[in-house]
């Protein structure tokens, strides 16, 4: 016995249409910046509030610092360039593994 008859009838991935194929030059990515220095403006300097949800979030980021716009650009240019032709369908986090 297959493990494929042990899986049940009316299982969800029964249930799912087939993946449609899509156009060669049609690509879905993204880069998901998490906290990075850009959130960081004059309007929250001296606000305690903003100062302690931000201290909270460095804090709770395993890198324990914010990252920098030109690490998020450098994200997206990689995911704009030939280099990623194959990378479709993906979110690439760029938060210092913040979501990990």
């Amino acid at each position: 016995m297959s493990s494929c008859d042990l899986a049940p009838k009316n299982s969800v991935q029964d249930n799912r249409p087939p993946p449609q194929k899509s156009p060669p030059e049609s690509r879905v990515r993204s880069a998901l910046a998490g906290q990075h220095s850009r959130w960081y403006t004059p309007e929250f300097a001296g606000d305690p509030w903003a100062e302690g949800v931000i201290k909270a979030m460095v804090g709770n980021t395993p890198l324990g610092r914010m990252g920098t716009v030109a690490e998020v650009s450098a994200v997206v240019d990689f995911l704009v360039s030939p280099g990623a032709g194959y990378i479709n369908g993906q979110i690439i986090g760029v938060d210092g593994s913040f979501s990990a």
